[in-house]
């Protein structure tokens, strides 16, 4: 029996395919079962990546994009300031692939896409590791990744 597809309703001209694509309508499928993974405090992750390094991880956290180059994921409620972990390489899955590409239609739609800041609220199953140039600093290589809100530009 197949699940329910969510209803996407337009909320302006472009918004319907794009909210649609990154809210979920349709089934996402992924090499690795998002459920099955150790999920873990994403404060903790930030504040002591070093003690999670190479396991697989599912985190719950705020997805920021800052144009093509800067990537990261951050909680506010964290405390001090090491409340963020970049993003590493992305897995080939359908759910990168598919919450990727609807990255790109909603900037390619802003007024200035090269400018476009992303943010939305996430699950991702990932394996944390140290940043080969930077010694001592660490990012999170995602191997799945749902959204859990709808983005926003």
């Amino acid at each position: 029996m197949r699940a329910a597809i969510p209803a996407c309703r337009p909320f302006g001209p472009v918004t319907v395919f794009l909210a649609c694509a990154l809210a979920g309508c349709a089934p996402v499928k992924g090499r690795a079962d998002i459920g099955a993974v150790e999920t873990v405090p994403f404060c903790s992750v930030a504040e002591h990546p070093e003690s999670y390094r190479g396991r697989a991880l599912r985190l719950g956290a705020s997805y920021f994009a800052e144009g093509a180059d800067h990537e990261y994921l951050s909680l506010s409620s964290c405390a001090n300031q090491h409340g963020q972990i970049d993003i590493g390489n992305h897995a080939d899955s359908t759910s990168v692939s598919a919450f990727y590409e609807g990255t790109k239609r909603i900037c390619a739609a802003v007024t200035a896409p090269i400018a476009c800041i992303i943010t939305t609220q996430v699950d991702v199953v990932g394996t944390v590791r140290e940043r080969a140039a930077d010694s001592g600093k660490y990012v999170l290589d995602v191997v799945e990744i749902k959204q859990s809100s709808r983005a926003t530009h």
